[in-house]
């Protein structure tokens, strides 16, 4: 009987010691560089990540979900990175550049991102104006970018007015 005891007791230990252990995981990377700051490497990294799925023999629906399911989803952007990224996004749309080369996978990417995280950023808090033009900038990009969608068809059309709204509200 002690002996059966001392065994359960024993198969019981083991059994918490093994699932408790110190697990070696995978090591996370340090960013920080010599000055202590994360950010240089942060906006290195996905640029240089983008350049990377550009460059891959992925389609245009895979590069897509990489870098929206990815990189914007993991991106925390600071307060000038947001405002960057909008007046980058508001020129390209301005100056008719944001769909002039859809064949370009490293531009079109660039562009996903950028407007993904303005748009994860606001994320309907307070229906801000930027948020709807960030969420139609995606949808066209997008949309054109997988070639569901022509640089001139309808929805393409409407979703542009509805850009153009939110930058009346804006400015």
């Amino acid at each position: 009987m002690k002996k059966r005891m001392l065994l359960n007791i024993l198969a019981t230990y083991f059994l918490l010691t093994a699932c408790s252990g110190d697990e070696e995981g995978p090591i996370e990377e340090n960013n920080t560089q010599e000055d202590g700051s994360k950010e240089e490497n942060q906006i290195s990294d996905w640029e240089e990540q983008i350049k990377q799925i550009a460059s891959s023999d992925k389609s245009e629906t895979e590069k897509h979900d990489e870098v929206m399911l990815k990189l914007v989803k993991n991106f925390e952007p600071k307060d000038e990175d947001i405002e960057d990224f909008e007046k980058y996004l508001i020129s390209e749309f301005q100056n008719g550049n944001y769909l002039s080369d859809i064949t370009n996978h490293e531009y079109m990417l660039t562009n996903l991102f950028k407007a993904g995280v303005v748009e994860k950023y606001y994320d309907d808090s307070g229906q801000y104006p930027l948020d709807s033009f960030a969420f139609d900038f995606v949808q066209n990009t997008k949309y054109t970018y997988r070639g569901v969608d022509a640089v001139d068809s309808e929805s393409v059309k409407n979703n542009e007015e509805q850009m153009k709204k939110a930058l009346e509200e804006i400015q």
